[in-house]
């Protein structure tokens, strides 16, 4: 009796768990929507407000801008699930997306 080779099975790549986490929050801000998100930003002390933001733009395809003197912006920009804003500083970015952000879901939900 002839044997047939086998290929030993394939695994798939597992997450990070780090990752999977981010990717998680990701997912359900977007189904919740981007108000959901910015409220949870709101609770956050500055420094975690900043990495939660960060963290957001890298997994949810955004993305948070510094300027870039002499050309470029000459403010911080952040744009995240299809809202954009900008400030003198990162948290003041950001700060501003978050109200943005209440606005447009408060327009959807209206």
């Amino acid at each position: 009796m002839r044997k047939t080779p086998t290929t030993p099975p394939t695994t798939p790549p597992t997450t990070p768990p780090a990752e999977a986490d981010a990717e998680a929050r990701c997912a359900v801000a977007m189904a919740v929507g981007r108000g959901a998100l910015a409220t949870s930003f709101a609770a956050l002390p500055g420094g975690a407000r900043i990495e939660a933001a960060r963290r957001a733009c890298e997994t949810c395809g955004g993305s948070l801008i510094a300027p870039a003197l002499p050309w470029g912006p000459q403010e911080h920009e952040i744009t995240l699930l299809g809202v954009m804003a900008s400030g003198p500083t990162e948290q003041a970015a950001i700060a501003e997306w978050i109200k943005a952000a209440q606005r447009v879901a408060e327009a959807v939900a209206a």
